[in-house]
């Protein structure tokens, strides 16, 4: 579902692309290979509109990554700070 919704925004993907590199997803086709079907692009730093994935940390699953790492709580800090 996060790929379909990051492709029809047309959200820039922030590097880097964890999800070709995970074994569980092996079977989906990479956010990273779709990104031509909307107008996001694979960039090396958060534009206006992006997708950034992280990696979880082995205790919870990657849903869990606002609660679990502090690069995400800061990214939501910074977006609403700039509302």
């Amino acid at each position: 579902m996060t790929n379909a919704t990051a492709v029809s925004l047309g959200l820039d993907l922030v590097e880097p692309a964890l999800d070709a590199e995970h074994p569980e997803l092996a079977d989906f086709t990479p956010l990273e290979d779709m990104l031509h079907l909307g107008s996001g692009e694979l960039v090396s730093a958060p534009t206006g509109t992006h997708h950034i994935q992280y990696a979880e940390d082995g205790l919870q699953d990657g849903h869990e990554v606002l609660f679990q790492l502090d690069a995400p709580r800061q990214d939501i800090r910074d977006f609403l700070a700039e509302l």
